[in-house]
């Protein structure tokens, strides 16, 4: 794992041209994947003004992602009785911390540093490479309860 974190943090990504697989949608952020092997997967994500993620977790994957361009926001949670369940909802996260990662700053997180979402903050568009180790083939998305008033 620290190969790849290592790679990542010692890639010159200025002088790497992206720009075929930048690609917005008003309906939500956009994913599209670079390469994919047996080992890894490396995904470009772009984001429009205020796009996020849904609070997510990696299942058994390891993610380091790279602001290419833009700035986003990084919000993390820890499951309240400390114990995932797959039937969980939003309100039994509790949020430990929130960053600002802007181009080129790099973020780590496994199941095991908890889960997080992701929102552009920026006033524009954003970008981020994103590498899972080994490729993410699952992952849980959490959603808010629904809740009623009368």
């Amino acid at each position: 794992m620290n190969d790849y974190l290592d790679v990542m943090k010692n890639t010159s990504f200025s002088d790497i041209d992206f720009s075929s697989y930048i690609q917005f949608q008003k309906n939500g952020y956009t994913r599209n994947s670079i390469i994919r092997t047996d080992e890894f997967e490396l995904i470009l994500i772009s984001w429009m003004n205020c796009q996020q993620s849904a609070i997510h977790d990696h299942g058994d994957s390891e993610c380091i992602m790279v602001c290419l361009n833009g700035k986003l926001s990084e919000n993390r949670y820890i499951f309240s009785n400390n114990q995932k369940t797959e039937a969980i909802n939003i309100d039994d996260l509790v949020k430990v911390s929130s960053k600002t990662i802007v181009q080129f700053d790099i973020s780590h997180i496994n199941n095991k540093l908890g889960i997080h979402e992701i929102l552009n903050v920026n006033s524009d568009y954003s970008v981020s490479l994103h590498l899972y180790i080994p490729y993410m083939d699952t992952s849980i998305s959490y959603k808010p309860a629904l809740h009623f008033f009368e």
